[in-house]
């Protein structure tokens, strides 16, 4: 378009310099009153066309400059610029499982009879085998073109890569495809950044893959302050970012219905907003018949659920853990649509992938309850990279997926016994072995270490105050047998 601006008032000026009269040098001189005559009819001439050159050429220009601003601004290109949305394929890792049918309940059972008898020892090795493959296994972001790789201002952490064969697309986020047994798609994904010297906003970017893919849940790990603000607390209010308007239409406590039909909630444990997303209508500048008219976009309408119990790289308290956790999975896959599920914290890793491999893990048990949960879960981390932060992750999620089988097929529950019994019994062996594991370079949780340590000391102090308390009170009652003996063999008749 600005080629065309360009070329015909080229065209145009050049004929008006030609159709110019000019001086003849064959010609005989006039007279000098009719020379002077002549130059200021030139002059004129000259004015005239370049007024005409300023008009016709620069007038354009601008023009043209200031349709690409606005296209720019809006993010509506006649062409697709380089490093944006780029026509990729978004890989999926995960096999078909229409043809693999459900196995037995008792298949199910032994499954989770093998991860209850497992010692503390082997349980440490595979989680330590786990922790290796996501952290330290090979994270390479090459791939072939067209596939261009992501900004370093989009990334929260740099040293968190992003897988380039599932790597969302042709969205420039950091975040990975998931699929599930059941056809769910997660997108796992960091959180959406605002604008900061390290930083780029990608906040316009985040809603329009949330308007573009039909999402209807969005599932938030994280406080409010871990994350680039993309919707408002309270209801009623409304929040702008670029053309969207995100409205928060409605607030409440997430909750279910016993078998009773008796209201189960977990206090503010999840908190539940509708919010209402609105684009503003804007004038096409591609040619065609809709060329100027104002395009209209309909009203979005998504579900976002904040886990406000979640926070950090930690784990949600007991109460606050599984249960909601199987809830909530169980209302963003009922429907089993192909429409994504936005799971996200402030990195995109140990929170979202323990919320997703909860889902995952489980899924695949009840078609290959011969696995093991190390070979499980090495197909899991295999779909983002860091996909946990420490040890306590692993294991927290190894006790989610048994819940989920026990509430799915109605067994007993034995995975809080399993939990308490790990908290009780297993917190001296736990610190020797995270010890171990910290001098090898294995990264581990430190507030955990240090809570460890403390309670330790407090029990290595109790004992030699125990102990010197026993051999006080036995001093003297060994004094006061000797003085009664002594007594007795004083006395006439005593004992000798």
């Amino acid at each position: 378009m600005g080629s065309a601006f360009l070329i015909v008032p080229l065209i145009f000026v050049s004929m008006t310099f030609a159709a110019r009269p000019r001086k003849n040098a064959t010609t005989p001189s006039p007279p000098a009153e009719e020379s002077i005559g002549i130059m200021e009819v030139l002059e004129d001439c000259d004015i005239f066309c370049w007024t005409l050159t300023v008009i016709v050429i620069i007038a354009p220009i601008i023009f043209t400059l200031f349709v690409l601003y606005t296209c720019r601004k809006n993010k509506e290109f006649f062409w697709e610029p380089k490093n944006y949305y780029i026509e990729c394929e978004m890989i999926d890792l995960d096999p078909p499982y229409a043809h693999v049918k459900p196995a037995d309940r008792h298949n199910i059972s032994v499954f989770m009879e093998k991860q209850l008898l497992l010692k503390g020892k082997d349980l440490a090795k595979i989680h330590v085998g786990i922790l290796k493959a996501a952290s330290y296994g090979p994270q390479s972001e090459e791939r072939e073109a067209p596939y261009k790789k992501l900004a370093w201002t989009r990334y929260r952490d740099r040293n968190i890569k992003l897988k380039p064969e599932n790597a969302l697309q042709p969205y420039r986020l950091h975040g990975n495809l998931i699929r599930t047994r059941m056809n769910t798609r997660f997108y796992a994904m960091q959180a959406p950044t605002m604008l900061t010297e390290h930083t780029e906003d990608t906040r316009l970017d985040f809603l329009d893959m949330v308007v573009y893919e039909n999402v209807k849940y969005i599932v938030m790990l994280c406080n409010k302050a871990n994350t680039g603000t993309y919707f408002c607390n309270n209801a009623g209010e409304s929040f702008k970012i670029g053309p969207y308007t995100i409205k928060t239409a409605s607030k409440c406590i997430f909750g279910t219905k016993d078998k009773n039909g008796n209201p189960v909630t977990w206090g503010n444990a999840i908190i539940v907003r509708e919010l209402e997303i609105s684009k503003e209508p804007r004038r096409q500048f591609n040619f065609g018949k809709n060329f100027g008219k104002k395009e209209d976009w309909p009203t979005r309408t998504v579900t976002h659920f904040q886990y406000t119990k979640w926070r950090g790289k930690g784990l949600p308290p007991l109460k606050y853990g599984y249960d909601p956790c199987f809830v909530l999975l169980r209302t963003v896959t009922a429907d089993l649509s192909t429409i994504p599920v936005i799971v996200h914290c402030k990195y995109g890793t140990g929170p979202t992938m323990s919320f997703i491999g909860l889902e995952y893990i489980s899924r695949l048990v009840e078609i290959w309850p011969e696995k093991t949960f190390s070979e499980l879960a090495m197909q899991f981390v295999a779909k983002r990279y860091n996909a946990f932060d420490n040890l306590l992750q692993i294991y927290w999620l190894q006790i989610g997926v048994i819940r989920f089988l026990e509430k799915s097929n109605q067994f007993g529950s034995v995975s809080f016994d399993m939990w308490a019994t790990f908290i009780r019994r297993r917190r001296a062996q736990l610190m020797r072995q995270l010890k171990a594991y910290q001098k090898k370079g294995i990264p581990v949780n430190v507030k955990a270490l240090s809570k460890l340590k403390a309670r330790s000391k407090s029990k290595a102090q109790s004992k030699p105050k125990a102990q010197s308390k026993s051999k006080a009170q036995s001093k003297p009652k060994a004094q006061s047998k000797s003085k009664a003996q002594s007594k007795l063999q004083a006395q006439p008749g005593g004992k000798k």
